[in-house]
This record gives C-alpha cells, structure tokens and sequence, in this order.
C-alpha cells in the first residue's frame, strides 16, 4: 500500500508506525535494521523517513479523501493531535498516533476502524502504557 513513510524523530510516531506497519516493537526494529546494515538480512519493502510535518499533512489529506464526508473522523484526528502534541511520555504519544495509522491506512469502514476511532476518545489504557514501560 504504501511505498514510503514519513515521520520525525518523536518516539510517539515512530513507535506506532513500527508497530502498525511493521508488526514490531522498537527494539525488534532496530535489530532488524543493524542486520540490514550488516547484510545479513534483505531491506524492509518500504522506505521510512523521519519528518513531523510531512507525516501529519500526508495524515490530514489521507483522512480527508478517505472521510470526507465524516466529520467525526477529522474532529477524531484534531483530537489525537492535541494529544499527541501534549504527550509528556512516550506511550500516551504513540497511542494516538497508531490509532489514526490504523484510521489512516484502511480505505473502507471496518470494525478494526471503529476500533480504533473508539480508542482515540478514550484515556490510553494502563496495559498498553505498562507494555510500552518495557
């Protein structure tokens, strides 16, 4: 679906965007790299960049054309930034952020999409911080 990914050096978004689309935590994440690096594994099939602004307008344009006829889901989104924007830790940034990657990235309406626009109204759940403490 995606080809390249941006986003900035917030531990937030790049946490989420880890575990969204690569199905890894951080730390798996940079093992992984450090063995790419070394040759002993192939390229991950997507290129990943570091750059707030770029990520959160491609976010804001991928929410509109998906949901432009949903208010709810942009009046969501506003929501999410304000707290991604005032996180103070690292798990209430990622939080958001990978809720709307799941919004985001899923053309059709789907339970997995109301999932996530459930989540985003809600207060990040103490599991998903004690997971993240790790």
């Amino acid at each position: 679906m995606f080809s390249r990914i941006e986003t900035d050096f917030s531990l937030g978004l790049m946490g989420a965007v880890i575990h969204v689309f690569f199905k890894l935590d951080c730390k798996e994440y940079l093992n992984r790299c450090w063995e790419i690096l070394w040759g002993r594994r192939k390229p991950l099939g997507l290129n990943y960049h570091v750059c707030r602004i770029h990520c959160i307008k491609a976010l804001m344009d991928q929410a509109k054309s998906f949901y432009k006829k949903n208010k709810s889901c942009l009046k969501l989104f506003k929501l999410a930034m304000d707290v991604y924007l005032t996180a103070e830790e690292l798990p209430y940034a990622i939080y958001p952020i990978q809720n709307l990657f799941i919004i985001c990235s899923s053309k059709f309406e789907s339970e997995h999409v109301e999932e996530a626009k459930r989540n985003l109204s809600k207060p990040v759940p103490s599991s998903f911080i004690e997971g993240k403490k790790q």
